[in-house]
């Protein structure tokens, strides 16, 4: 356990364990500090492990530190800076440059603040971003906030291993295979078509796997695909147009995760649609072929919506077949063919039954259903009084889908989720 305390130093928050000469073992100093106590030490030790290997790979440092009262070190009008006075009155970071970053936390006001050295893709805006990220976090509990955040670090570290022209202005790495289920030559091959899809289409088909979705989020396997789409810089074009298919092997668990221009070209039939071409492969464990199905429907479905119809309930039987065969059946023909087949089977079983019951006649008389020599009566007629008549009501079964069209998280995202 690498949890330490801090120190006042000129009125400010002294780190004073993350001095230089405070290291750890492999030369990385402690970069998490929970003085307000919210993390667990299963938690803690987590995030100080991803902290330690974004410090091993990128030669930065991602601290996180969080304390109850800001009060207790500095003034009310000494806020707005207290992370850049923290940061560089401790000269913290890496080397000369001091390469890092660090979030603030004070619990009693639900204040933090962010500053960064050392490197120009940590501007402004991607400040800005990464507290977006710690805030979407939250909304699971204190760990995928911070998670989040450091996720977001390296992401922004990874950017520059990226390429960066295209159709779209932009482009980058499609395929993500970190649960290790690829050659890299599969690897490649799927690369190289994304990016064929990309420069056709100005549109991002990502590939992510992972060996369980909650190191992202506990929250669901849909919140963990729209924390990694964000944290990896996913989508292209203004709008970060894409989709991305998340497979969590743990629990073999999917998501289709769609953005921006996703919501039009892969509607919610769409979407259930596209999974029916790697499902199958899945379930055998044929990765490759599952994910280069996965990519060449959805250049079929992103012609489509190029074209103008998005595939969607309206025109759900239109477009290419899984398996060729001259495809589906359009609706209108579905349909006739439907009802002209419950017909013909309605009159077979009913003519087979008029057959069984030729003997069988409606009786006028009462005196049919007598018993022979049970009784006897001197005079006899038969009058009609009422008939009895007993009505049910047959209810219609109402489509639990609904309409077409896309249904869009508070996120901006859509999604269609579930087992391979």
């Amino acid at each position: 356990m690498k949890k330490q305390f801090l120190a006042l130093l000129l009125a400010l928050l002294l780190l004073a364990s993350l001095a230089p000469a405070a290291l750890a073992e492999d030369g990385v100093p402690t970069m998490i500090f929970d003085l307000s106590g919210i993390l667990d030490d299963e938690a803690y030790d987590m995030l100080e492990q991803v902290a330690e290997d974004i410090a091993a790979q990128y030669d930065f440092y991602p601290y996180i530190v969080s304390l109850d009262d800001y009060r207790e070190y500095v003034s009310d009008e000494d806020t707005d800076e207290m992370a850049k006075d923290v940061y560089l009155g401790n000269e913290l970071g890496y080397g000369d440059e001091q390469r890092g970053c660090i979030l603030l936390l004070c619990m009693d006001d639900g204040f933090f603040d962010i500053y960064s050295q050392g490197d120009a893709r940590f501007d402004t805006a991607a400040l800005d971003a990464l507290g977006d990220d710690f805030k979407a976090g939250l909304e699971a509990d204190w760990t995928d906030g911070f998670a989040a955040y450091l996720r977001g670090c390296e992401a922004l570290l990874n950017s520059e291993t990226r390429t960066t022209e295209s159709a779209a202005g932009e482009t980058g790495q499609y395929v993500y295979d970190t649960a290790m289920l690829l050659t890299l030559e599969e690897q490649a091959a799927l690369q190289a078509r994304a990016e064929e899809i990309a420069a056709t289409y100005d549109f991002g088909v990502y590939v992510f796997t992972c060996d369980d979705y909650m190191l992202y989020s506990s929250r669901s396997v849909e919140y963990a695909a729209e924390v990694i789409y964000k944290t990896f810089d996913m989508g292209v074009g203004e709008e970060k147009s894409g989709i991305m298919l998340l497979l969590s092997m743990d629990d073999r668990d999917y998501d289709l995760c769609a953005y921006g221009y996703g919501h039009v070209a892969f509607t919610d039939y769409g979407k259930r649609d596209l999974a029916t071409y790697f499902l199958d492969n899945f379930k055998r464990n044929d990765w490759y072929d599952g994910f280069r199905d996965y990519q060449n429907r959805c250049a079929d479905l992103l012609q489509q919506a190029k074209e103008g119809h998005p595939l969607d309930v309206s025109n759900g039987g239109g477009g290419s077949s899984r398996g060729g065969g001259g495809g589906r059946y359009e609706p209108g023909t579905a349909i006739a063919i439907g009802l002209f087949v419950g017909v013909l089977v309605a009159l077979i079983v009913t003519l087979i039954m008029r057959g069984k019951m030729r003997s069988v006649r409606k009786a006028t008389g009462a005196r049919n259903y007598a018993i022979p020599d049970s009784l006897v009566m001197t005079d006899a007629s038969d009058h009609f009084t009422h008939i009895t008549e007993t009505r049910v009501k047959v209810e219609s079964e109402r489509s639990s889908g609904g309409g077409g069209g896309t249904s869009v998280s508070s996120g901006d995202f859509s999604h269609s989720s579930g087992k391979f």
